[in-house]
């Protein structure tokens, strides 16, 4: 009977080994995953932002040069 709770506590161990495996992979993935967001957000946010300006300057109205209906 000792030895099944030696082994019961073994089990137990190696469950809590898991759990805190599990975690430590976690925290490294999201250390990793984090920074590169960020990177690639401003990356996306800058690409957007040149967009939009060259899409304003190309299709800016109201401004029309006087000669434009003229032959």
């Amino acid at each position: 009977m000792n030895d099944l709770s030696i082994t019961e506590k073994e089990e137990n161990n190696e469950s809590g080994q898991a759990v805190v495996e599990y975690v430590v992979i976690l925290a490294v993935a999201v250390s990793i995953a984090l920074p590169l967001s960020k990177q690639l957000l401003g990356f996306i946010d800058g690409t957007v932002a040149r967009l939009g300006s060259t899409l304003e300057r190309k299709l800016y109205t109201g401004r029309t040069p006087v000669n434009v209906w003229r032959r």
